[in-house]
């Protein structure tokens, strides 16, 4: 599956999960604590808290932002005091909050852990811009409220 993380500096984030048809699949914005979710396959909308979501979504950890989180699946350092490192020659190899762990196996290659759950992501790119995140539009059409499920 590709994806594009985006992460700005006022806390918000952007997370698009593309299909095979590289048509968008779902869209996760959060600014702060505040969750939108958007599933595009189902035509479904979803709005809450980030602890709300981390319950169901199981890549996001209670205890930080999501905009923390995407920080660290980024290789950043996240904004949160919640967040523990480990280094291993000068460098960050893991980073634990709450049950999740990041572990960098190189700089490109992340896994993202939960329980049973594992993520493994490939950063293909990095760009870097000042522009600001925007919420995305949600579709008239888009049936409110199911919850999210990874």
């Amino acid at each position: 599956m590709r994806a594009q993380l985006e992460v700005d500096d006022g806390g918000r984030m952007k997370l698009t999960a593309f299909t095979p048809l590289n048509t968008p699949g779902i869209t996760i914005f959060a600014d702060g604590d505040a969750v939108t979710y958007l599933d595009h396959g189902h035509e479904t909308a979803w709005r809450g808290s980030a602890r709300e979501f981390a319950k169901s979504f199981g890549f996001f950890a209670a205890g930080v932002t999501p905009a923390d989180m995407a920080l660290l699946i980024l290789g950043e350092p996240a904004h949160s005091d919640a967040v523990s490192y480990e280094r291993r020659d000068g460098a960050v190899s893991r980073a634990t909050v709450a049950d999740v762990v990041v572990t960098y196996d190189s700089p490109a290659k992340v896994t993202v852990a939960r329980g049973n759950q594992r993520l493994e992501i490939e950063q293909l790119e990095r760009v870097a811009t000042t522009d600001a995140l925007r919420a995305p539009d949600v579709p008239a059409e888009y049936v409110c409220c199911p919850a999210p499920k990874l």
